[in-house]
């Protein structure tokens, strides 16, 4: 592949990498806000497929940023905590209302179920409207632990459950991102690369000179 058809492909590939779908959880302006509550709110999981989680986040239901930061955990069921993080006013806004803060990527298992939860007193949410859950996860119920104040360390493992469904008052403020998936665009612009390298690889081949005969 010459340099410009080389960097003609890469220019595409760039512009064509999939930003959407990346949240775990989201809906429409149509949910009751609550204030602030003494508990870690978040949700139980479970991985339809081997995918990262390559952020945590935070409900900021107003989008004016929390009092303090907000710490955000991820466990197992057992409740193994797998990575977390706080998150603060300096993450970007998301959809008009989370913050997610970047981690070290955690590889979920297919098949395995996950908590999500976050603390720290922001804002809370319940009666979700029109939820939209990424196919490659599966909402169980809701997830909550008392903490007692508005405290965001130590973390506080989730615990309990009203057995609640994603859009029947499943109180929760933390959330998460996976990794991105290629549109589809995308991988015919690989394989478009893959065969043009393959025909200039030929020419190559056929237009060296043979070698001579002593």
């Amino acid at each position: 592949m010459n340099r410009a058809m080389a960097g003609f492909v890469a220019v595409l590939l760039m512009g064509s990498r999939a930003s959407a779908g990346l949240i775990a959880v989201d809906f429409d302006t149509g949910y009751s806000v609550y204030g602030n509550g003494s508990k870690i709110y978040g949700f139980e999981f479970e991985a339809n497929s081997a995918v990262s989680v390559t952020a945590l986040g935070n409900l900021d239901a107003t989008g004016s940023g929390f009092s303090q930061p907000q710490q955000v955990g991820l466990w197992d069921l057992d409740g193994n905590l797998l990575a977390s993080t706080f998150v603060d006013n300096s993450d970007p806004l998301v959809n008009d209302k989370w913050r997610f803060h970047e981690i070290t990527p955690v590889t979920l298992t297919s098949g395995q179920s996950y908590i999500v939860g976050g603390q720290g007193g922001a804002d809370f949410t319940a009666f979700i409207n029109t939820p939209y859950v990424d196919p490659r996860i599966t909402f169980v119920q809701d997830r909550h632990g008392y903490v007692g104040s508005f405290s965001n360390d130590p973390l506080f493992f989730p615990n309990e459950s009203d057995n609640r469904g994603l859009n029947e008052a499943s109180y929760f403020g933390a959330n998460f991102q996976l990794a991105a998936v290629p549109e589809p665009g995308s991988l015919v612009l690989f394989g478009f690369a893959a065969v043009w390298g393959g025909l200039a690889a030929r020419r190559r081949r056929i237009a060296a000179p043979l070698p001579s005969v002593s």
